[in-house]
């Protein structure tokens, strides 16, 4: 979350600065960034950004699963698949 706003807040200064025709004071900047964090978790619980960072966690591991679920299902796919084709195929 933290990330999302350091990338957010520079593009959003930017809006605001042409919206008033000025530069942003150190404080409004502040202000800003804290207004989008309020905004944020308001929008989006914490729990929500901790449920993410598990899954991107556990990701790799996901994905060594799911490889080694379709190898082993592998025969399985082929043997299924011959016998539709040759169905298909007799027609």
């Amino acid at each position: 979350m933290n990330q999302m706003i350091k990338t957010s807040t520079p593009a959003m200064r930017v809006v605001i600065e042409a919206q008033l025709t000025r530069s942003l004071t150190a404080g409004e900047e502040r202000g800003v960034g804290a207004a989008f964090e309020r905004r944020v978790q308001h929008v989006y619980p914490h729990a929500l950004f901790e449920k993410q960072t598990a899954v991107l966690a556990l990701r790799p591991r996901l994905l060594d699963e799911s490889e080694r679920v379709v190898r082993s299902r592998q025969p399985q796919f082929s043997e299924h698949l011959r016998g539709e084709l040759a169905r298909e195929f007799r027609r």
